[in-house]
């Protein structure tokens, strides 16, 4: 009997530990939001990238850094917003990833003008006005 008992609390400590450690692997998936976003925006960052190669007609390079793009985004969802504003997150997490679909879409068409339309249909507003911090006073 005492195996038994033994053999049951090993059990339940060691799915303890399992779940424990699946939480923080998800959480780890989640990107730190203000790195994707300088990543994305930032001068010679990924919107820049694909810009650059769509205007030189390479959209192969296009293509891979919007894959780069896609890939880095997906977590979005997962992350915590500043000041731990979720309400609205994953809407705005989804809707920036669409985005970013539409802009692949376009790519694969090579389609200029596609690209250019997708890119205007990012809204930074959307997530800069709801979810970031307010600027620091001097």
């Amino acid at each position: 009997m005492f195996r038994l008992h033994t053999w049951a609390a090993f059990l339940a400590v060691a799915a303890i530990s399992l779940s424990t450690s699946a939480l923080a692997e998800e959480k780890d998936k989640a990107p730190e939001i203000g790195k994707l976003m300088h990543k994305s925006f930032d001068e010679g960052g990924l919107r820049d990238q694909i810009k650059s190669a769509v205007k030189d007609k390479d959209f192969d390079v296009a293509a891979k850094a919007v894959k780069e793009w896609i890939t880095e985004a997906k977590g979005l969802e997962n992350a915590t917003p500043p000041q731990d504003l979720k309400k609205g997150w994953t809407k705005a997490a989804k809707g920036f990833q669409t985005t970013l679909s539409t802009l692949e879409k376009a790519i694969d068409k090579k389609d200029a003008k596609a690209v250019e339309a997708a890119f205007k249909k990012i809204n930074c507003g959307a997530c800069h006005n709801t979810f970031k911090l307010p600027k620091k006073k001097a």
